[in-house]
């Protein structure tokens, strides 16, 4: 809605490019709107975002997934890991610390993000006093390690045709996978896909571990 007009004060005659000005009130037009200014990246990307009521539906779905992951973790990978010397963090990586201190086996459970939301796979590493800076063994994570002591538990799970993976061109297809289980904030699902985690753990990741452990 455009302003009031505005009126220019009385006065004698002016001469201008475009002609004489007598002694009338000038009605002077109100200023151009300024053309609207491109968006920002920022908000483009707020723009994209679903609305809120939508974005609070999944936030919902994701933090009931989250919370049935936690609650089989402690139901399912505590007394499975406790027994093989190892120390739950309350959060979702256990440790085991050698008798002197200095080296400390890790698992821990990872939760995919974006594409690989409600899955879940498991990293491996050892962790020796002085591999970072400042980290003290039993507080140490996985991404402290050196990067010849990691893996995931996918690349120690055996594969179904081993002798298929020396075939040339096409033998990388039958090598090893990085595996993900599925999960929801369905129980039962999130059980199963804890424990066949846990199993792998298990049967493939504790000799892995304590072979590089020293």
């Amino acid at each position: 809605m455009w302003p009031a007009p505005v009126i220019a004060k009385r006065g004698r005659a002016r001469r201008n490019r475009g002609g004489a000005f007598g002694d009338a009130a000038i009605a002077v037009s109100p200023p151009l709107e300024s053309p609207p200014r491109a968006r920002t990246r920022r908000q483009r990307s707020c723009v994209r975002l679903a609305p809120p009521s939508d974005r609070r539906i999944v936030f919902a779905s994701m933090s009931a997934r989250t919370a049935a992951f936690d609650r089989t973790l402690r139901a399912i990978a505590v007394p499975a890991l406790v027994p093989h010397g190892f120390r739950f963090d309350g959060r979702r990586t256990f440790r085991r610390v050698s008798d002197d201190g200095r080296v400390c086996r890790i698992v821990n459970f990872q939760l995919g993000q974006r594409s690989m939301e409600g899955k879940l796979t498991a990293n491996l590493a050892v962790f020796v006093d002085g591999d970072a800076a400042g980290i003290v063994p039993d507080r140490a994570h996985e991404c402290d390690c050196r990067w010849d002591r990691r893996t995931r538990i996918g690349a120690l799970m055996p594969q179904r045709f081993p002798r298929l993976i020396g075939l040339p061109f096409v033998g990388f297809l039958f090598g090893t996978r990085d595996t993900w289980w599925p999960f929801s904030d369905d129980e039962a699902r999130a059980a199963a896909a804890v424990s066949s985690a846990v199993e792998a753990i298990v049967a493939h990741g504790l000799d892995w571990l304590a072979a590089h452990a020293g």
